[in-house]
């Protein structure tokens, strides 16, 4: 049941991120609907699965995305078995603790995205990356709080199960 769900979810966030509103983005800026799924991917799946769905989320990202294609599904399972062996180290069973780690996976994803253009001789502000970087991990955080919440109330799944 947890692979047709995430791969439900997956469908959906790869269908909303391009087209999320407009309206609703701050600064142009959207929430990073894959990242969520990935790092909820690595927080309910066990073996394989979550590398798959890791990849998966960052090809979704790179297809509809602007960074250089096939960072994002580079990245993504590495941020998936950074968050694997967190896991074994820390108890990642508290939602904030969930939250708190896409913020700062967040804030890293940009980061490396912002090297890579760098590197491929793409200039830009920093201080408006920053800017942009610390916008989006909080938009990012509040969107996976809401998806936590719904995730809870509804008692899709827990942690262990």
């Amino acid at each position: 049941m947890r692979i047709w769900f995430f791969s439900f979810i997956l469908v959906a966030a790869a269908i909303i991120q391009p087209a999320f509103p407009e309206q609703l983005k701050i600064l142009h800026i959207g929430p990073d609907f894959p990242l969520v799924v990935m790092v909820m991917a690595n927080l309910y799946l066990e073996g394989g699965w979550c590398l798959f769905f890791s990849l998966c989320a960052g090809i979704s990202k790179d297809i509809w995305g602007a960074e250089t294609f096939g960072v994002n599904m580079f990245l993504f399972p590495l941020w998936g078995i950074a968050i694997r062996e967190l896991s074994k180290k820390i108890a990642l069973d508290s939602r904030l603790l969930q939250v708190a780690l896409i913020s700062v996976i967040v804030i890293l994803h940009n980061i490396m995205i912002r090297l890579t253009f760098f590197y491929s001789g793409v200039n830009g502000a920093w201080g408006a990356f920053l800017l942009s970087s610390l916008i989006a991990s909080i938009y990012t955080s509040v969107v996976s709080w809401a998806v936590f919440k719904i995730i809870d109330r509804y008692q899709i799944f827990k942690i262990g199960q």
